[in-house]
């Protein structure tokens, strides 16, 4: 399981969510086109729980999906 900071606020745009757990953006983007992460557009943002994006972010690890660099 990632440990991830904990946040007071439910719900998080793509920049934020991103930045929390180490990715870019785009990349949430492109699960959400794919439909593999779940969100809101209550406007213009998109908006994603965190718990959301760890558990989409921990299944694309396990399949392999995602690429982790290690400095």
């Amino acid at each position: 399981m990632l440990d991830l900071p904990v946040s007071s606020h439910p719900f998080h745009n793509l920049e934020e969510a991103a930045r929390l757990v180490g990715l870019k953006p785009p990349t949430l983007r492109r699960a959400i086109r794919r439909g593999e992460l779940v969100y809101a557009k209550p406007g213009r943002a998109y908006l994603v729980r965190l718990s959301d994006v760890t558990a989409w972010l921990e299944s694309e690890l396990r399949k392999g999906g995602l690429k982790i660099k290690r400095k």
